[in-house]
């Protein structure tokens, strides 16, 4: 009777134990489950973690590339600034300079066109003179018949007058073409010279070959 009861108990026994076991792997079960939607979720925050990483590590490129940008875009305003401040300045010094040339331009233009009118009227008047001081044909005969008579005078001479010399003086040249001779003279415009001008153009007539 012992006996049967010891087997009883442990047939009691054995089955709670089973029983607990299967709890106890129904448990492990449930923790590796529950283990591994925590090992997804882990591995899905530390994907997001490092794709929001990425994302922040683009946009500060990004940034730096656009503030790049802003700097480069900023140095090249500030050059385009200095060229139109420079070609303005330009502008100005160029249209001082071309409103003071067309200003001397006017006044020369006016000071042309004062001298062409002076021209002219000289002209007019030296063409009036002109007309006043014309020798008739008379004065003109006249005129060569004393040319002829004066170069004639001068060949049989021998003697040339020189009209640079001071109207207080007689002075000039007698010369001897065929003898090679000629002598310069200047003596006081006197009365008594005249004869010595003579004597010089007597000596012209008279002189001997001249090497």
């Amino acid at each position: 009777m012992g006996d049967e009861i010891n087997v009883g108990y442990m047939d009691k026994l054995g089955k709670r134990t089973q029983d607990e076991l299967y709890d106890l792997i129904e448990k492990v079960e449930d923790l590796k489950l529950q283990k591994q939607g925590e090992d997804a979720e882990i591995s899905f925050f530390v994907s997001l973690s490092d794709r929001v990483q990425a994302v922040q590590n683009l946009r500060e490129n990004e940034m730096k590339e656009l503030d790049s940008s802003v700097t480069n875009l900023k140095k090249h305003l500030n050059e385009l600034q200095i060229s139109k401040f420079e070609y303005e300045n330009r502008y100005l010094r160029e249209k001082e300079e071309c409103d003071r040339l067309k200003e001397t331009e006017e006044i020369l233009r006016k000071e042309l066109h004062d001298t062409c009118a002076v021209v002219q009227s000289l002209k007019e008047e030296i063409d009036h003179l002109s007309e006043e001081t014309k020798p008739s044909k008379e004065d003109v005969a006249i005129l060569e018949r004393n040319q002829s008579l004066l170069r004639l005078y001068k060949n049989l001479t021998g003697l040339k007058w020189d009209y640079t010399a001071p109207l207080s003086n007689h002075a000039g040249s007698v010369f001897n073409s065929v003898k090679n001779y000629c002598k310069y003279f200047c003596y006081p415009a006197t009365e008594a010279n005249v004869e010595r001008v003579w004597d010089e153009i007597e000596s012209a007539a008279h002189a001997v070959w001249s090497d």
